[in-house]
């Protein structure tokens, strides 16, 4: 699926601000259609603000990404089961919030549902945007997956099996702090005890999470790869 090409890489970083543009376009909006033109995106059509978004939702290993588009897409003439899944429980349905949590690479969308019967619940679809654990989990109130776009036994790791019925848990976080979590003063101190023979943009991207190896290059870039101007270009 092309989408033209991508200014930045999906990290943490880049996805905060789209968290927010996803936010600030749909937060109250109802969820009119559910196709799934390919095996690995979702698309959703949103009514909002007197208006109508699309919503991509991309699992693709390469190209993960969650974003709103004009682009429209051609739907096989048989929809996938899992899209059948997901019309069932999520048309109709209200989104209450986008969050993401601790700068990952994964955004959540709460949304206020109601059955066949007329009985309301939450749900919640995590889209993770994680290389090639990229995913779309449909979680239920009782915070079981419902189901998800790519099942996932992950080898015995019985905390992150992505299989119907499993407790949904967020991905394992990283040991790095979360650079933009951290006040100035903290990056600072960071900053100040850091080893000055390895370079700026390695440095930064062994040191913390959230960050990709072309935002750790701006940043170098920024500072004229010299530590001692990196406070300034972070702040």
């Amino acid at each position: 699926m092309k989408e033209g090409v991508l200014a930045m890489p999906m990290d943490g970083f880049t996805l905060s601000y789209m968290r927010r543009e996803l936010l600030a376009a749909l937060q109250g909006g109802r969820v009119d259609k559910v196709n799934q033109p390919e095996r690995d995106a979702l698309v959703l059509l949103i009514r909002s603000g007197g208006g109508n978004h699309r919503l991509l939702l991309s699992a693709n290993a390469n190209q993960a990404r969650a974003q709103l588009t004009a682009q429209t897409y051609e739907n096989p003439a048989e929809p996938p089961m899992f899209c059948m899944l997901m019309r069932k429980h999520l048309v109709g349905a209200r989104i209450l919030s986008v969050t993401q949590p601790e700068y990952e690479r994964l955004l959540i969308f709460t949304l206020d549902t109601h059955d066949e019967l007329g009985v309301q619940s939450e749900k919640k679809l995590a889209v993770e945007l994680i290389g090639r654990s990229a995913n779309a989990v449909l979680i239920g109130a009782d915070g079981r997956i419902i189901d998800c776009m790519r099942r996932m036994d992950f080898a015995g790791d019985a905390l992150r099996r992505m299989l119907p019925g499993m407790i949904y848990r967020l991905p394992p976080k990283q040991e790095k702090p979360v650079f933009f979590a951290l006040d100035p003063a903290q990056r600072r101190a960071l900053i100040a005890s850091a080893d000055k023979t390895v370079p700026v943009d390695k440095w930064l991207m062994d040191s913390f999470s959230a960050l990709s190896p072309l935002i750790c290059r701006e940043l170098a870039y920024r500072c004229n790869n010299d530590y001692v101007n990196l406070p300034d270009a972070c702040d």
